[in-house]
């Protein structure tokens, strides 16, 4: 008996990761892949995106999309700068709005979940590495993912641990 079918997305510009879950009795991963943008340019990526997106939602029957929250480290005062491009965030705004729009489109509803807690609930520390967060992911179902890829199974299932145990406190 299926509880929820969700789709989990890892956004970029160049490659993304999406994982479809399901929730049962426990947490079944039905597929994931990390996918690689086609195209030259920025607009040529996005449309790819957009045309990936649109064929996996219409195939596959989902009732929620899983996102992690875009991360923007804080301002370095000593330094007097942000430590990376503040290009990057924009840029990764435009695949999530691609997303937030197709839900629209197919009536799925998007939840989010910050970078801390999706380390959390995978390795059980907030500060996971790269290579931690890799590791317990495959170990959990038993393979080895590309990195967008474990990222995106790992938001899924920090999505359906936090819909399960929602469900057990209403019951």
């Amino acid at each position: 008996m299926t509880i929820s079918r969700i789709i989990s997305i890892d956004p970029g510009t160049s490659k993304f990761g999406v994982s479809l879950l399901a929730l049962t009795t426990k947490i079944e991963l039905i597929n994931s892949n990390q996918v690689y943008l086609e195209g030259k340019s920025l607009e040529e990526r996005l449309n790819f995106l957009y045309n990936y997106l649109n064929n996996y939602l219409s195939s596959n029957s989902v009732q929620e999309i899983a996102l992690e929250e875009t991360f923007i480290a804080p301002f370095d005062k000593k330094a007097g700068a942000y430590k990376f491009n503040l290009d990057a965030p924009l840029k990764l705004s435009m695949s999530r709005g691609i997303i937030w729009s197709l839900a629209g489109k197919y009536g799925i509803k998007v939840f989010e979940y910050s970078n801390g807690d999706v380390k959390k609930a995978i390795t059980r520390n907030h500060q996971a590495s790269k290579k931690m967060m890799m590791d317990q992911v495959s170990k959990i179902f038993g393979k080895k993912f590309e990195e967008d890829e474990a990222d995106s199974v790992a938001i899924g299932v920090t999505h359906l641990i936090a819909k399960k145990l929602s469900m057990q406190k209403v019951s």
